[in-house]
């Protein structure tokens, strides 16, 4: 019975994961093709689990299952419901349709919680860990396949990726490219991916590989590939997230003395970066058109204007010449501005898209606390900064109480705390867990790992939602 119901999490689980993309709106529901029956499974199969989810969820409160559970109504889990909800008030208060359009998010979302609402009633925390694992896999199997497409199937898209400013693979100049009708992700999420991928594979450097030099090299070397990739990627934010994050790994890894450190931040970080820029430096220099257009700043730039002397060539690429911000104060701004003040409650689910796509201006807020105030109002936005505090302060008495990254046990407290340090700072200058994402079940399963081992450890707090019996 045990193992039905593990393999059950586990399946509902990865079906959450593949609605990710899939919009109702933009499917052909006439069954033409395999591509759009696949689809049609991908987002149907999680909207009605959620649905069946939340009765079961009614089932288990009402026999009151596992009566020993001290409720925790400021959990993640629980403010995450809040959060939700505050969104569809604002959408009532807007007047706007209640189909699934617009709640498809918010159902998924709802869903998903549930997956570990269910787990944590039933008493079963010892699957979060499979469920934490089927993320990292994930990660990589997607990136990987998308990656493969892209270098492969399209040499525009590869030689755009490598050096120039244009990084989004649905731009028009790359055509029709799609993947089961869906068109490819921009570099930022594959940059996010290959992030994840190697978090898990620095702390295995820092913590669990003792063997052979054979088995140490190997991973030397994949951390080491993957920190060039995402440098090639381009994405700045992505690069300087998974920097900071190392860079707190290897603070808080106190027995790792300070030689080792130095050598790691050298392999992992600055020769990837190093070599990375001569990589674009050569492609850039090798393209047969002498100019090439930044469409984020309306800049040409020339062949004939750059020197190849290689004290400066490490300046001419995305990741240090670009001193813009990719637009994104201006978004910011804008979003405050356009902003009616008198709307406590937001404008609903995407209410970003509902404010900036005027003037096709931008999609998205690129920013979870913005995101938070413009689709939930006030109170959503203090739901989300309890969402950050609760975190962090968990994340600190992990740190400092339990001093997880100074022994060599505890892989998966390690990578939870670590992959939720990249998507919390990720969230500044993306929507990332705001909404349901990627991100987003990453960041639910992480935390939900950490509360768990919280909870087995008897941890204590003068914060009332910290508290575990």
């Amino acid at each position: 019975m045990n193992g039905i119901y593990s393999k059950s999490i586990l399946i509902f689980y990865i079906s959450f994961w593949l609605a990710v993309g899939v919009a109702p709106q933009t499917i052909n529901y006439d069954f033409n093709s395999l591509p759009d029956i696949i689809n049609i499974f991908r987002i149907c199969a999680p909207l009605i689990l959620s649905i069946i989810l939340l009765v079961i969820i009614i089932f288990l409160k009402l026999k009151n299952f596992n009566k020993n559970y001290k409720k925790n109504y400021l959990s993640i889990n629980n403010l995450f419901l809040v959060f939700f909800i505050l969104q569809l008030i604002g959408l009532y208060q807007n007047n706007l349709i209640f189909n699934l359009q617009n709640l498809y998010l918010i159902i998924l979302g709802f869903g998903s919680l549930q997956l570990f609402t269910i787990n944590t009633t039933l008493n079963n925390d010892n699957h979060l860990k499979h469920l934490l694992y089927a993320s990292i896999v994930i990660f990589f199997l997607s990136s990987g396949i998308l990656f493969y497409f892209l270098i492969c199937e399209n040499y525009y898209a590869y030689k755009d990726i490598i050096f120039t400013d244009l990084r989004g693979f649905t731009d028009n100049r790359l055509g029709d490219n799609y993947f089961l009708n869906n068109s490819y992700p921009r570099s930022t999420g594959i940059s996010r991916s290959f992030v994840v991928i190697n978090i898990f594979i620095t702390i295995f450097i820092l913590f669990f590989i003792n063997g052979k030099w054979k088995s140490k090299f190997l991973f030397y070397i994949a951390s080491f590939l993957f920190s060039l990739l995402i440098s090639l990627l381009q994405s700045r934010g992505s690069a300087l997230m998974f920097f900071l994050t190392f860079a707190a790994i290897l603070y808080f890894a106190k027995k790792i003395d300070l030689k080792k450190k130095i050598s790691l931040l050298f392999l992992i970080i600055f020769l990837p970066f190093l070599i990375s820029k001569i990589i674009s430096f050569n492609f850039y220099n090798l393209n047969i058109s002498d100019k090439f257009e930044n469409y984020n700043n309306n800049v040409i730039f020339n062949n004939s204007i750059l020197n190849n002397n290689f004290s400066n060539f490490i300046f001419r690429d995305r990741l240090i010449n670009d001193k813009s911000s990719s637009g994104r104060v201006d978004i910011w701004k804008e979003s405050f501005k356009r902003y009616d003040k008198k709307k406590i409650f937001g404008y609903g689910p995407q209410g970003d898209r509902f404010l900036l796509t005027k003037n096709n201006y931008s999609n998205n807020s690129s920013n979870a606390l913005i995101y938070s105030l413009l689709t939930g109002g006030y109170f959503s936005f203090l739901i989300f900064l309890l969402i950050y505090l609760n975190i962090l302060t968990k994340i600190y008495i992990c740190i400092k109480k339990f001093k997880i990254f100074e022994n060599n046990l505890d892989l998966e407290i390690k990578l939870s705390i670590s992959f939720v340090i990249f998507l919390f700072l990720r969230s500044f200058f993306e929507n990332s867990f705001s909404l349901f994402s990627l991100d987003f079940l990453l960041f639910i399963c992480s935390v939900a790992y950490i509360e768990d081992y919280l909870k087995k450890k008897k941890a204590y707090s003068k914060f009332s939602f910290l508290k575990y019996s």
